[in-house]
């Protein structure tokens, strides 16, 4: 019995040691206001919405719904940990691409590059209604701190990087 609680213990001391290495390096909010200014950098947070999944600004009344595409981060750390639970901010280099396009029936279009403006001009001429987001290409991004984490490790993991089990 001894044996076994002292490898047990020996499992845990190891997983909060893991928990306690860095992988991805978190910024300040200053730093990310600082970076912002950059032509094509944004902070963003993914909202719950039947609309675009994302909310992006450079100045927080300057918030818009827009959908984003890239190097993404949902799609690098583990979204059941980060996402739909806790509220994190990222900072997001990238450039708006193209525009999507909702139709009063419910039908989605994208549309990138001559064919966004066009698309734009055309459902303005038009009576129905739409419902029109950016589109954004994400090169790169950074997590804002402090990070929240939803997990076991959230009481042992710091709040100003990721570590290992962030990404799996």
């Amino acid at each position: 019995m001894k044996k076994f609680l002292g490898i047990m213990l020996l499992q845990i001391i190891v997983l909060v040691l893991v928990a306690g290495i860095p992988v991805k390096q978190g910024i300040s909010v200053e730093e990310a206001k600082a970076r912002v200014e950059n032509s094509n950098t944004y902070i963003c947070e993914l909202i719950a919405t039947t609309g675009p999944g994302w909310l992006i600004y450079k100045e927080e009344a300057d918030e818009q719904g827009v959908m984003l595409e890239g190097k993404l981060p949902i799609d690098e750390i583990d979204e059941n940990t980060f996402f739909y639970f806790v509220h994190n901010r990222f900072l997001i280099t990238g450039e708006k691409v193209g525009v999507r396009i909702v139709d009063e029936e419910g039908n989605i279009e994208n549309y990138y590059g001559e064919d966004a403006e066009t698309a734009i001009k055309t459902i303005q001429d038009t009576d129905g209604r739409y419902e029109c987001y950016d589109i954004f290409c994400v090169e790169d991004w950074d997590i804002i701190t402090p990070i929240q984490r939803e997990s076991i490790f959230a009481g042992v993991a710091s709040d100003e990087y990721l570590n290992l089990f962030d990404f799996f």
